[in-house]
Parts: structure tokens; C-alpha cells; sequence
């Protein structure tokens, strides 16, 4: 987290603003895993890796944006790397929780079934932060909104 949303991207936030920052980082991080998944060279599954990770990567720089705290994208970083190693893996630790052991259980070559096991919990998480962002936004706003009308009432100038 500290080499794509440390010091980095608050820099990058500073100099070429939040959105474009954010989406630099995103880049930078689906680019990352290309080497670390060892897949630089081969076209479709670094194109599967760098959507994948660069949305994972839009997620985690978004929540270090909003909070200019790394706890945030820490927490997701390592639950999803948790989910992914220890509930779903085939790795060399062995079986994850929810990998059959018995020969013969679930084996697919499909991509369909990659993309819906990998994306479906992203875009859980990303609907998830996108009703939370909402919900706070209403907030704010009805918070922002009580106190222009205490101001009008008490003959104040609203701020």
C-alpha cells in the first residue's frame, strides 16, 4: 500500500488532482500485477489481470483519496487478499475453504466462471462503497442544510 498509495499517490493528488491521480495509481497497480502474476506477454490474460486489478486498484486509491488514510485501503487490500489465498485458493498451502479436496469436484477451464468468481465480490465491493459514499453524501448534506436553516432563523448569514 505504501509504494501505490503512500506518499506516491498523495503527491500525485496534490500536483494533478484526485480523479486523475486515482486512476494513475489504478493503472500503475494492474500494470504491477502483470510481473507479480507472471502473465507479461501473454495478451488475454494480461488484459483479465489488468482490468481486475486496476478496478481493485480504483477501490483502494478511492479510499485513500477520500480519507488520506491507508488503514482504509489496507483493510480491503487484506481481505481481499485473504479471500482470494485461504478461501478460494488452490495454492500451495493447500485447498482454501470453499475448494473441494475429493478428485473430481469442481474443475472448470472456462473463463466465464474465472471472470464471475473473480468479479462478482469486486463488484460487490464496489457497489457496497458506492451505497456508503451515498449515504454519507445525504448526510453531509442534511447536516449542511440544518445548519443554513438554524442561521436563517437566528438572522445569521448562512456560511
Amino acid at each position: 500500500e505504501l509504494i501505490f498509495r503512500g506518499v506516491p499517490l498523495y503527491i500525485l493528488i496534490k500536483k494533478i488532482g484526485a480523479s486523475k491521480a486515482v486512476i494513475l495509481s489504478a493503472m500503475a497497480f494492474g500494470i504491477y500485477h502483470w510481473f507479480s502474476f507472471g502473465v507479461f506477454g501473454d495478451p488475454l490474460p494480461m488484459a483479465i489481470t489488468f482490468l481486475i486489478t486496476g478496478a481493485m486498484g480504483l477501490v483502494l486509491a478511492y479510499g485513500y483519496a477520500k480519507t488520506f488514510s491507508l488503514y482504509l485501503p489496507i483493510g480491503i487490500h487484506l481481505g481481499w487478499n485473504l479471500a482470494q489465498n485461504f478461501i478460494f485458493s488452490q495454492g500451495p498451502i493447500g485447498n482454501g475453504l470453499l475448494v473441494p479436496s475429493e478428485p473430481g469436484g469442481f474443475r472448470t477451464n472456462s473463463y466465464v466462471i474465472f471472470f464471475i468468481v473473480t468479479f462478482l465480490p469486486m463488484l460487490l465491493v464496489l457497489l457496497i462503497n458506492y451505497l456508503l459514499i451515498r449515504k454519507h453524501r445525504q448526510a453531509h448534506s442534511v447536516l449542511t442544510a440544518g445548519t443554513k436553516n438554524k442561521n436563517i432563523i437566528a438572522g445569521r448569514a448562512a456560511p
